[in-house]
């Protein structure tokens, strides 16, 4: 593994721990109201939906992740 520097990136969506059975689940039950949130607050996705895994215990069946939807700028808290 190696550190390869990259400019910021900027997600919208949700994170959880999540059995991993129910990550396609998650997925779906999210990438939509993302969307959705997005689309009210006029910003547009700057790439594919995608997730973010912080960590991946298969021994447990759980993972810590995010759906996620790129966006150019961050978002206003």
């Amino acid at each position: 593994i190696s550190e390869i520097p990259g400019s910021e990136k900027y997600y919208v969506g949700k994170r959880s721990t999540v059995k991993l059975a129910d990550i396609a689940n998650y997925f779906g039950a999210n990438f939509g109201s993302a969307m959705e949130a997005l689309g009210k607050a006029k910003i547009m996705p700057s790439g594919a939906p995608s997730g973010l895994f912080y960590t991946f215990d298969q021994t447990k069946g759980v993972t810590d992740m995010a759906a996620v939807i790129p966006v150019a700028t961050a978002p206003a808290t």
